[in-house]
């Protein structure tokens, strides 16, 4: 861990001099050129909200859906490839060139941040700040300060740094956005990962020149003087040091960076206190994912009095992303779950739930199973969902019987319905597991498609 600690040591002292540091400067004159501001025009028109989310494509520099997927290049929509553009087209006499890479290596201001940045320097006729560029003119620091006295004709001052290689300048540009601009938590950990990697890569290709290339395995977790092992966990707590954050935060916002999709990790970009719920969301989606290729498990073995099931009814259309049963669980179509072979006794009990949209569905899976309807159980939830006619707000459990399956007794008889929080997607109260258990108690439990773990059931599906 001495690489990272020896370069953090190294960025303070950098810090403490930096103000003071001064070498030749030229001062701006004249442009050639000026420009819209930029990002002011370009509005993106959608035909509407529902179809905006449903064909939608995020940029990856500033996370803003867009409906025309075929707009977007290079992950970059038209909006932010425009302003990139329009800054590469300025000019002047300093003929200052602009790093891709560099430019967007950090979210851009915002229009209030742009907006007193360049308040302030119109007022003092000049950038306070230097703009700092390697010996072939790439600006590395003061990409907004350059297009605001471009713009505005003001002055600026440029100072040129010298570096040993290109992961000396990379890691300046880093560190100079660590230092300067006001980041959200998930962008400065993004930072310091990315700054770490180079850091222990480039050791790694270090060790193999001085073992003479002999073609040794060496691996970027094992590159440290000491030999000691920089696994993740011990990366992690230094970057969670570097960023002021834990290292639990630390190796969520790696997994979104490893696992998510572009739209995920445009999100977590974008806003504050979104790390844990964008990461919840790719564990989601990346576990469902491995769920669909592994298949249903296999049934378990014997037969049970009690089956409580909660199919994954795969709907053709819905309102929106946001209520999509895909993006929660894996779904089956309703030939798939009629044709499962369900372990049960020659007299049982099965509760099933069903939506309101598959109530003619679940009619048909209660007869291919064995099963005749007897009744049903309402569960009235405390908030309003989605829906085409009608937003739903409750949900049917359907209470079928096989063969001779006694009543309960009077006394363990409960009202048909049930008053329960909606909590996550899909969940059901679990109020359910104590009243089917009161109503027949001591019996062999089997729960399909389960999601949850309780004493004295059998679980099974893909999730159990």
């Amino acid at each position: 861990m001495e690489i990272l600690r020896d370069h953090r040591r190294r960025q303070d002292q950098s810090r403490s001099t930096q103000r003071r540091q001064r070498s030749p400067s030229i001062i701006h004159r004249k442009p050639e050129r000026t420009h819209k501001h930029p990002g002011t025009d370009g509005v993106h028109k959608t035909r509407s909200q529902t179809m905006a989310r449903l064909l939608s494509v995020p940029c990856r520099i500033c996370g803003k859906e867009l409906t025309d997927p075929e707009s977007v290049k290079d992950g970059i929509g038209p909006i932010c490839a425009k302003k990139l553009q329009e800054v590469m087209d300025l000019k002047d006499e300093n003929d200052l060139k602009i790093n891709p890479e560099y430019y967007f290596l950090v979210p851009r201001p915002d229009d209030e941040e742009y907006k007193a940045l360049e308040a302030d320097i119109i007022k003092k006729g000049r950038a306070t700040e230097k703009i700092i560029v390697n010996k072939n003119r790439v600006i590395l620091d003061g990409h907004t300060r350059y297009e605001i006295c471009i713009k505005n004709n003001c002055k600026y001052e440029i100072e040129e740094r010298p570096f040993e290689n290109d992961l000396q300048e990379m890691l300046f540009v880093i560190d100079a956005n660590l230092l300067r601009r006001h980041l959200i938590l998930f962008q400065v950990i993004e930072l310091n990962l990315k700054k770490a990697d180079l850091i222990l890569k480039d050791k790694a290709r270090q060790q193999l020149s001085e073992a003479g290339k002999k073609g040794m395995d060496i691996r970027y977790d094992k590159v440290s003087p000491n030999e000691e092992t920089l696994d993740s966990i011990h990366v992690d707590e230094e970057i969670a040091k570097m960023s002021g954050a834990g290292t639990a935060t630390v190796y969520r916002v790696r997994q979104i960076l490893e696992e998510g999709k572009p739209e995920e990790i445009a999100e977590a970009r974008s806003k504050k206190r979104m790390i844990t719920k964008v990461f919840n969301k790719v564990k989601k989606r990346t576990n469902l994912e491995a769920a669909h290729k592994q298949g249903s498990p296999p049934m378990p073995e014997g037969v049970y009095d009690i089956i409580y099931a909660d199919p994954p009814w795969r709907y053709d259309t819905e309102a929106s992303q946001r209520g999509k049963a895909d993006n929660h669980y894996a779904t089956m179509t309703t030939e798939e779950i009629k044709n499962l072979e369900i372990p049960s006794n020659d007299n049982a009990l099965l509760f099933m739930w069903v939506t309101n949209a598959h109530l003619l569905d679940g009619l048909q899976v209660i007869k291919k199973w064995g099963f005749d309807y007897v009744t049903n159980f309402v569960w009235v939830k405390d908030k309003i969902g989605l829906g085409w006619y009608a937003r739903g707000q409750h949900e049917l459990l359907l209470l079928c019987r096989k063969g001779k399956m006694i009543h309960p007794e009077d006394q363990n008889r409960f009202s048909t319905v049930i008053d329960a929080q909606r909590k996550e997607h899909s969940a059901k109260p679990h109020i359910v597991y104590e009243m089917i258990e009161t109503m027949y108690p001591n019996r062999r439990y089997l729960e399909l498609f389960s999601r949850d773990h309780r004493e004295n059931w059998i679980m099974w599906g893909l999730e159990a």
